[in-house]
Formats: C-alpha cells, structure tokens, sequence
C-alpha cells in the first residue's frame, strides 16, 4: 500500500512537504517532495539504512559461523568488513555535512548511529565537525532547541578540549612536577623537590580508599626492591582524620614519605595534580621531571627494573 502524507512542519517554517512510501516500512520506503532540507534529510537516511543492512548481514554470517572451527578466521575478515563499512559512511558523513552546512540534516548527521547509542561520529575525535555544524546553524537557526543543545555541547567540549591542554601542559611527560609542599604526620613540611636526585613515584590515596589499601602491598615490594637503588616514594593522603591517616601507614607498613593537609577532596594538590580519582600517581626521574603515570601493580615494578636496571 502506497500512502501520501501532506505536511506543513518541514525543516523550515512555512515548508509544504510531501511525503510518499509503504507504510508498512515507511522509515526505508518513503520519498519526500518540496523541501530541500527534508530531502537532504532523505539522502542521510537512505544512505545510514544501506549502511546498517550492511553491518546487520556481517552480524548474521558472524551468527551463523559460531560453531565453525574456522570462527576466528571469519570474525577476522568480518571485522576488516565492518570497519570499512563504517569508515565509507563516516566519509561520506563528512562529505555530506561539509555541502549540507546551511540545512538542519548537517546537525542529524553529526548524532547517527549505527547501533544501539553508538555513535557514527565521536564529539572528541571528531570535534571539528561539530564546530563548523554549530558555526553555521547558530547563525541560520538561532532559536531552534536542537541548534541550542548542539552549541552548548560544542562549548561543553571545548572548555575541556582547552583544560586537556593545560593539564598536558602543566602534567605531560618530560614536564617537571609542581613543587608539593605540604605536612607530614609529625607537622613538619616535606617537600616534593626534597627528592630530587631519585626516581620518585608521587602517589595520591587514602586511608578511606579501599583500591589505594589493595594496592599498598604493591608498593611495599617495589619499594623494598627497589629504594637501595635510588627509588623513592612521597604518598599524599587525601583523609581527613589525622588519626585514621597515621593508623593506615602503620597497619599497611609504609615506610616511606607521607605527607597531607587532610583537607580531603578540598586540599591544595587535587587542581595542580588533576586528581579525579584515587589510587592515582605520577613517576617522576631523578631531576623531578614526569616520567610515567598510572603504573600500579607489576606495571610499575617493570617501569622501575627497566630505569634502574638492577644488577642481576
């Protein structure tokens, strides 16, 4: 059965469009009459539906080859397939915005999917899509929510894009840590740069933290291994209670520098460091500068025997 469909409400005010198709599989079948923008809209969606009967067939021949002995051969040649499908309709997606950026179908095409809440195109990896979608529809369709929403993404996005840059400014490899001044348990003062001259992993935990506790046992034996060989740990708690702080060092034996303002999430090092969750470290080399981060467990005691190089 073939239907028509008269309607006002195109892609722009005042728009009379036409729409024909099966209405048994209208969204597949349907063609559109009397509105650029809604027949842009039309090619997008032609195109992302031949895409996904794509990737649909390679998920059936997957499905249907579970019990082959040959599985991981077909999955191989399955997954070159798929990543050339999607790659063809991102760069098609990318042709289409670049000549569509005057009509709304640009912003449809920036939120495809391609499965369930996955996304054809990445606001990260492709942020500068979004911009030049944002810079022309904001002009053309100030007050459309659409438009609105898409230009405070852009804006969310690069307030982080310009902190990522600070932060690997301020925290990249080859960078010389910020100083850390803060007290010890006994009150006094331990600076980071009084450990200049070996390699010192800056470590950020908890007495409250119960991955940071996982992980001290780690840090004992790389520390035993390794601190007659110039190896060092400064350890900045984020407790609040002085009490639970002291007890923790003592019943996990960590013998090495401590130092916190027990100020919690509120204290000093949280901004400078960029610490958003604990345990959390940074390695630094023998004239303070970052070497490594996030090394936990048999990860970091390879990073030390690799600096160190211990006599075997």
């Amino acid at each position: 059965m073939s239907d028509k469909i008269w309607s006002n409400s195109g892609a722009r005010d005042g728009d009379k469009i036409m729409l024909r198709g099966d209405a048994a599989d209208f969204p597949v079948t349907y063609d559109v009459e009397g509105s650029e923008h809604s027949a842009r809209i039309l090619e997008l969606t032609r195109e992302q539906n031949r895409t996904l009967v794509q990737i649909q067939n390679l998920s059936r021949i997957f499905n249907d080859s579970v019990h082959s002995p040959r599985l991981m051969e077909i999955k191989s040649r399955l997954d070159s397939s798929y990543n050339y499908i999607v790659n063809s309709q991102r760069e098609f997606t990318f042709r289409f915005i670049d000549r569509n950026l005057h009509s709304l179908a640009s912003l449809m095409a920036l939120y495809q999917q391609i499965g369930p809440r996955h996304y054809l195109l990445d606001p990260e990896k492709d942020f500068t899509y979004f911009v030049r979608v944002d810079s022309s529809l904001s002009i053309l369709y100030p007050r459309s929510d659409a438009v609105m929403d898409l230009h405070r993404q852009v804006g969310e996005l690069r307030q982080q894009r310009e902190l990522a840059e600070m932060t690997a400014a301020r925290l990249g490899m080859g960078v010389v840590a910020p100083e850390i001044a803060l007290p010890g348990p006994d009150g006094d003062t331990v600076l980071l740069s009084s450990t200049r001259g070996k390699i010192v992993l800056v470590d950020f935990w908890a007495a409250w933290c119960s991955p940071c506790r996982e992980e001290n046992p780690n840090l004992v034996r790389a520390y035993k291994k390794y601190k007659d060989r110039g190896f060092e740990i400064y350890q900045v708690s984020l407790d609040q209670s002085r009490d639970a702080w002291v007890k923790a060092i003592r019943e996990d034996k960590l013998d090495w520098i401590h130092v916190s303002d027990l100020q919690y999430w509120n204290s000093v090092v949280i901004p400078i460091y960029n610490v958003h969750g604990i345990p959390m470290n940074y390695l630094l080399d023998r004239e303070g500068r970052i070497i490594g981060q996030y090394l936990r467990g048999s990860i970091l005691e390879e990073k030390l025997e690799e600096i160190l190089n211990p006599v075997n």
